[in-house]
């Protein structure tokens, strides 16, 4: 062998990590409104980090950063959601990549829905993110066009959470949004909204966060304690009940964690007695990992002789998968599925089951009861 450099170690920037891909990392597409005048909703761009993004147009980025950045919010979201994706250690989860569709200064309804097919070619994807949608009248009637683009893609296997803000919003203006004794509402399982303030950072924590844990379990990277808005216990509990996805400072032994309160979806605002079981985003997020596994198995049989051997493989190879995630503690005992024929249609198999996802735990029930000083030590003092 011929060395033709000198001793060292020699780096090389890697394209991507494709081992964060679905073991933590989420992969966002991120729709928004910019500052450039030649925003294009069928165009798809890719960044690898910040600098790429806030290139200038001509050079492919959505750039330049403006002196204040406000004034292009799909790139001020970019470096916020960067800045919480650095890593600070080796074995922090990193982010590949995001893709990105510049809407333009002034994007219309029609833009947005032309957007929502783009966004389809993308399989990947797990993380559809919108910034200034809120600006339209019809935001809402946005909001169910995307949920029902989110159930058209999952019967297709692209398994996705949609989230937004409401830039400048107060509390009781979020909570509005859900509260379905409004003229509208959302209250949909893979819809998610969000506080403003950090928004970028908020997405990031939430795609960087492994499927089967939530996402408020550990602390921000990139925010220090006393930077989120304070509230009352009555004023979260009004905001969490509401579906609403906010961040808080949390008190641990005498020290502060910024941390998001919970992950919920916009389905958590429905009643107690309605709330559908994947309305946090633990439970949805989890699921779909579970459904994307056995998807992907599935369709090794498509095209296969529909043997009983090959269909014994498949049931086989389904079980395994669910016995894995049943012995890593993310789903519970319980969860199963079946592969049957159909009767009428010699051609399909069906697949049915359901899966129960590990909780984890919100509240904790504290009582001691407090006996009186044992009366023979006190005596020898």
């Amino acid at each position: 062998m011929s060395i033709n450099v000198t001793p060292g170690v020699i780096y090389k920037e890697a394209e991507a990590n494709e081992n964060l891909i679905g073991n933590g990392s989420q992969i966002p597409i991120i729709l928004g409104k910019s500052a450039s005048t030649t925003g294009d909703p069928t165009k798809i761009l890719k960044f690898k980090n910040y600098s790429q993004a806030k290139n200038s147009v001509a050079n492919g980025g959505i750039g330049p950063e403006p002196e204040t950045l406000h004034d292009n919010p799909l790139l001020e979201f970019l470096k916020q959601y960067f800045e919480e994706g650095a890593r600070l250690k080796i074995a922090d989860k990193g982010m590949p990549y995001v893709y990105v569709i510049d809407m333009g200064s002034a994007p219309t309804d029609a833009n947005w829905t032309t957007a929502m097919t783009t966004i389809t070619k993308k399989s990947e994807v797990e993380v559809e993110v919108y910034i200034g949608i809120e600006e339209s009248e019809t935001f809402l009637d946005l909001l169910e066009a995307i949920n029902t683009n989110l159930n058209t893609q999952a019967e297709y296997g692209n398994l996705r959470v949609a989230y937004v803000t409401k830039y400048g919003a107060t509390d009781a203006q979020l909570i509005a949004l859900t509260d379905d004794t409004q003229t509208k509402s959302i209250q949909r399982s893979r819809i998610g909204i969000c506080e403003p303030l950090l928004f970028g950072k908020t997405i990031a924590k939430i795609s960087l966060t492994p499927y089967y844990e939530e996402p408020g379990y550990t602390v921000y990277r990139s925010v220090t304690a006393g930077t989120f808005k304070e509230r009352t216990r009555t004023e979260a509990n009004a905001l969490q009940n509401a579906g609403i996805i906010f961040n808080k400072d949390e008190m641990i032994r005498g020290n502060f964690y910024p941390k998001i309160n919970l992950a919920v979806s916009t389905a958590w605002a429905k009643d107690d007695q309605e709330r559908p079981n994947d309305a946090g985003l633990h439970a949805r997020r989890n699921t779909d990992y579970l459904i994307r596994d056995i998807y992907d198995t599935c369709w090794e049989q498509i095209k296969r002789n529909e043997t009983a051997t090959n269909l014994q493989f498949l049931q086989t190879d389904i079980n395994s998968i669910i016995n894995t995630e049943i012995d890593k503690g993310n789903m519970m005992t319980g969860t199963s599925v079946t592969v049957t024929e159909s009767d009428e249609d010699p051609y399909t198999l069906f697949v049915n089951g359901s899966c129960k996802p590990v909780n984890s735990t919100l509240a904790i029930e504290f009582e001691m009861y407090v006996s009186q000083p044992n009366a023979t030590v006190a005596d020898e003092l």
